[in-house]
């Protein structure tokens, strides 16, 4: 939810405060690329855990086939 903040650009549409020569607009746009990673990461590390969910294989067609009115 907080990455897409940066979405809403008359929040951010100015030229100062400027940081290392780069307007406002722009330098914020990059400062968001590292937050981005950091909360990608923290979710992976979160949930790598889990278990795939199972799946189970029915030999019979007719057994997958709960539309047919048999």
């Amino acid at each position: 939810m907080v990455p897409f903040l940066i979405l809403v650009t008359p929040w951010i549409n100015s030229v100062e405060p400027r940081f290392l020569g780069l307007p406002f607009f722009y330098w914020i746009q990059l400062a968001w690329v590292p937050v981005s990673v950091a909360i990608v990461a923290i979710v992976h590390v979160r949930t790598r855990g889990g278990r795939a969910p199972s799946v189970s294989v029915a030999n019979d067609v007719d057994a997958l086939d709960t539309g047919s009115g048999r």
